[in-house]
Order: C-alpha cells, then sequence, then structure tokens
C-alpha cells in the first residue's frame, strides 16, 4: 500500500507520522522505565501533545541473535 491509509467509516482515523530517525528504514523507539520493569515496554515524548507508545517484545534480542549468528558464520569461515 503506497500513500496515506483510507478513512475507516466508525473510526477516530487520526494519524501520528513518525520518522526514519538514523537512516535505516525504521524508526526507533526506547523504552524509559527502569530496567527489569514489569509489563509493556513504554516511551513518551512530545508531538503536538504527549505521544505515549506502549509495546512488547524487544528487537534487541533479535539483533544479538543475529550478530551471534555472524560470529558463527565467521568463525566457520576461518575454519576452511
Amino acid at each position: 500500500m503506497w500513500g496515506p491509509p483510507e478513512d475507516v467509516p466508525g473510526e477516530c482515523n487520526a494519524q501520528l507520522h513518525i520518522a526514519d530517525d538514523y537512516g535505516d528504514n525504521h524508526a526507533t523507539m526506547r523504552c524509559s522505565l527502569p530496567p527489569g520493569h514489569e509489563g509493556p515496554h513504554k516511551e513518551v515524548y512530545q508531538h503536538k501533545g504527549e505521544v505515549v507508545v506502549t509495546w512488547h517484545g524487544d528487537d534487541r534480542e533479535d539483533e544479538s541473535d543475529a550478530e551471534e549468528d555472524d560470529d558463527v558464520e565467521s568463525e566457520d569461515s576461518a575454519d576452511a
């Protein structure tokens, strides 16, 4: 789907535009709660008013898994 989404009848249809913050086709959210907190992650910031984003999961876990896989491949290549 390209372009803005169509309005859905019976829904508010307000939009929040977030940006690619590091030029990597991602918009990064960073949890600001204390380490080991209970419940979902949360970021709060100001953009035409307060924005509160909550989510489950941590993409850093996927990245560290990928880095470990890269390290194993590098070690395998060195053995060849």
